[in-house]
């Protein structure tokens, strides 16, 4: 019961940071974390910036989905499931709205990883899936793209981050709506970028390279 409350807790905080930070917006995004065959994840029409214990829903994984809770899981929970499957490393789920990152999807342009080395090392090229209807069995699909990423932007949508743990899931979604903003103001300055030299980029890929079992 005690591990219980303490995942319902960390995703009660994640959900204060996501609404804080103006990640998502009302009732907007979802939250989950693994434990065992079972995942806890946000209900519908559970307002993050103030979640309860009882907006937390559990989903036993087996044969039958066995569900528990005063709601109905997220209407995105197949695309956690498959998050979860995808990749067996991980343990939490976040997908969210930032502004700025679903701005540049809009418009066709990738967040600019070559501004700074922390874009660079942890996030590199992040992949971009189509436009998929929210909810649906295609925009679940979309997980497998984290097969070599934390993160995904979801087209005209918002991202799906997963991590080891909640901090390491926030962590990926606000590093990469910073460098999506930086990417932004760049594009409107209508100054070309000072972009990494090929020496550095070299002596970031070692960096990189280093921590790669850590980034993942």
């Amino acid at each position: 019961m005690f591990k219980n409350y303490k995942i319902k807790k960390n995703i009660i905080y994640a959900g204060k940071v996501l609404h804080n930070l103006g990640l998502v917006a009302g009732f907007d995004g979802n939250i989950s974390i693994k434990s065992g065959n079972t995942i806890f994840i946000t209900g519908t029409m559970s307002y993050k910036g103030n979640l309860k214990n009882s907006d937390i829903v559990s989903v036993k994984i087996g044969e039958k989905l066995i569900i528990k809770g005063k709601k109905n899981p997220s209407s995105e929970f197949p695309m956690h499931k498959k998050s979860y499957e995808v990749r067996t490393d991980i343990n939490a789920v976040i997908h969210a709205h930032p502004f700025y990152t679903v701005l540049l999807s809009v418009i066709e342009i990738r967040p600019n990883t070559n501004l700074t080395p922390e874009a660079f090392i942890f996030l590199k090229d992040i992949p971009v899936a189509p436009y998929k209807t929210p909810g649906s069995f295609e925009l679940a699909e979309s997980a497998k793209m984290l097969v070599n990423s934390n993160i995904v932007i979801l087209e005209k949508h918002g991202v799906l981050a997963v991590g080891k743990d909640i901090y390491h899931a926030l962590d990926i979604i606000e590093k990469t709506e910073n460098i999506a903003k930086k990417t932004y103001y760049t594009l409107i300055s209508g100054k070309y970028p000072k972009l990494f030299k090929d020496e550095e980029i070299m002596e970031l890929n070692i960096i990189r390279n280093k921590l790669s079992g850590k980034l993942l």
